[in-house]
């Protein structure tokens, strides 16, 4: 199987195999999916899987869309993510970001995220001056220096944030 692009209002689990290379699901009583390494989507969106609570991408994927999946709690995306959203998924807890020097935090991307309270970032990630607006977080941990944090131009404190310089977690590979 190479494609599979599924509408299915009953679907609770689904094992994707290693040799599909495109997927499109929207199954809202789906709770868990991991996408595997072969799939080529340049954008996975999976909106209509509303009961999602964990995702794991493994594919080689650029955009990655979860908007509105209120009972998505972890998310742990690939290092070829460079746009994300996460947009009203308000009980999402913790997202693994992609290891990568081209990945941006845009807009409003957490807005709506009031249980997500405190995030590890990769040195180099690019942000959006409001990329934390209407969301819940508090902390940002940050794998990279000070300097490099101030060469990103993203003023936490205006946002009641606090950032703790040369983070690294190993928190990470609990939830993978």
């Amino acid at each position: 199987i190479e494609r599979i692009d599924l509408e299915c209002k009953n679907l609770e689990t689904v094992n994707l195999p290693e040799s599909l290379k495109f997927v499109g699901l929207s199954c809202p009583l789906l709770k868990e999916i991991t996408i595997p390494s072969n799939v080529e989507n340049d954008t996975i969106n999976l909106g209509g899987c509303t009961g999602l609570e964990k995702v794991i991408i493994h594919a080689i994927s650029t955009s990655i869309y979860l908007r509105s999946l209120t009972s998505l709690k972890i998310a742990i995306l690939p290092d070829s993510a460079t746009s994300f959203d996460f947009y009203g998924c308000t009980n999402l807890e913790f997202v693994k970001f992609p290891n990568n020097r081209n990945s941006y935090i845009g807009r409003k991307v957490f807005d709506g995220c009031t249980s997500l309270t405190e995030i590890n970032l990769p040195a180099g990630i690019g942000i959006d001056e409001n990329a934390f607006v209407g969301s819940g977080i508090k902390t940002i941990n940050y794998a990279g220096t000070m300097t490099e944090w101030q060469a990103l131009d993203f003023d936490a404190t205006s946002y009641g944030i606090t950032v703790k310089y040369d983070f690294y977690s190993t928190n990470e590979e609990l939830y993978a």
